[in-house]
């Protein structure tokens, strides 16, 4: 009887939090659309309180489930092979991707990407440049704890793993509509390749590295075409 009801509430929390989550990025794709915001909204204490307290309900709906903590891949069975996964996997895809965002640009027009979310974070200051590494720490083990941990880990208990992989990869991915339609595609496709990453490895470990070096690349990137991101279209 405890056991059903703490699975009830693991499920339910998890839907709640997911759809919580949903919204409020979707409500943030349309405010960017409207306005550029003047501060960086990775580095802004409401942001970074945001993605902890993600963090610890995410802990919380775990420790909730009954589940084992191998279940979430909060263990590595061979932690150097994980870092060594993530390493490669997140280096290399920045600039393929950064690539297609600019042939798909090209072959389909601006409205197919938005440029908003990345203008909005990108470091304007010495101090940026410091504290928004530190700021993709949380919003990468956040999204990969909700993401990867939670649905795919532990949903696969209660489902078929190819359900919780191909739903939260699609989740994942809407939650990134304020780049635009592409940026949906993208980050679904990164979706069911960290996804892939975590029943293959059985560890959140080499999701997050991958997912934090992809971001990072990404912003590196963009600093390197400012001028293309402030000059592009404002209902792109």
């Amino acid at each position: 009887m405890w056991g059903a009801l703490r699975a009830g509430i693991f499920v339910i929390g998890s839907l709640v939090l997911t759809a919580g989550i949903s919204a409020l990025a979707l409500a943030t794709a349309s405010w960017l659309r409207q306005w550029r915001p003047s501060i960086n909204l990775l580095v802004h204490p409401a942001q970074m309180a945001a993605y902890g307290l993600l963090i610890l309900l995410c802990l919380g709906l775990m420790g909730i489930s009954g589940l084992p903590a191998a279940r979430f891949g909060l263990r590595s069975a061979d932690w150097k092979l994980d870092v060594a996964l993530g390493a490669a996997v997140g280096l290399s895809l920045p600039a393929p991707i950064n690539w297609l965002v600019r042939v798909c640009v090209r072959r389909w027009g601006p409205g197919i990407y938005s440029p908003a979310l990345m203008r909005a974070i990108l470091p304007r200051s010495r101090r940026e440049r410091l504290f928004v590494p530190c700021a993709f720490l949380l919003t990468a083990l956040s999204e990969e704890l909700l993401f990867r941990a939670v649905w795919v880990g532990g949903f696969s208990c209660y489902l078929p793993a190819v359900i919780p992989v191909l739903v939260s990869s699609a989740v994942f991915g809407v939650t990134h509509l304020a780049q635009g339609r592409l940026g949906v595609v993208v980050a679904s496709a990164l979706g069911l390749l960290f996804a892939g990453l975590f029943l293959w490895r059985g560890s959140i470990l080499p999701c997050f590295l991958a997912h934090y070096l992809i971001n990072l690349g990404q912003v590196w990137l963009a600093g390197r075409q400012r001028a293309w991101l402030e000059n592009y279209p404002d209902n792109g």
